[in-house]
């Protein structure tokens, strides 16, 4: 019977090559700092050289944060 099988393992798995990456690749994320509140943490994961951001939050409000706080003041929003 085997209990350590890493010694099977064949490959790894490396990061891509440069030239195997896109230019700019659209990645985000959210936390909830607070639910009740509905204080939520945007944070930016674009791959790429990004020099400006433009956030619609969907209740009218704006951001050109990179990594923006916002209040929702209704939840379903």
């Amino acid at each position: 019977m085997i209990y350590d099988a890493s010694y099977l393992n064949l490959f790894e798995l490396m990061p891509l090559e440069d030239n195997n990456k896109k230019a700019i690749d659209a990645n985000w994320s959210f936390i909830e700092l607070d639910r009740n509140l509905r204080w939520i943490q945007f944070m930016d994961k674009l791959i790429g050289d990004i020099k400006s951001w433009h956030w619609d939050f969907g209740d009218g409000n704006i951001s050109p944060e990179k990594n923006p706080l916002h209040y929702y003041e209704k939840a379903g929003e």
